[in-house]
């Protein structure tokens, strides 16, 4: 398994991985994001390198859980809702919450 999409930032890995044949099958796609977040391991700690993961989905944004910030919080993954042509405020909002904490990290060390 290589994911799709990686964004490096010092020791932190965040995984984007587009899904579109998952629509009734959410859950399951999310569950295998598991291995990534829980399996990527930094050689000099064996500490966790994968901070969160996200599936990229033209699912709507509805009711379930896995699009909701709460979760994506709680759990460090989710899906998020993106299609071509679409809003992407969800993956912009995403991106710049991360680009601040980041760099927060930063001026904290």
């Amino acid at each position: 398994m290589v994911p799709d999409i990686v964004i490096e930032s010092g020791d932190n890995l965040y995984i984007l991985d587009p899904k579109y044949r998952v629509a009734n099958n959410l859950g399951t796609a999310l569950g295998e994001m598991h291995k990534y977040r829980d399996g990527i391991l930094l050689r000099h700690n064996d500490k966790r390198a994968v901070k969160n993961v996200f599936i990229l989905t033209p699912v709507p944004d509805d009711e379930l859980d896995f699009f909701k910030t709460d979760f994506h919080e709680r759990y460090q993954m989710g899906a998020i809702s993106l299609t071509p042509g679409g809003d992407a405020s969800t993956l912009n909002d995403w991106i710049n919450h991360l680009l601040i904490q980041e760099e927060e990290e930063i001026l904290d060390c």
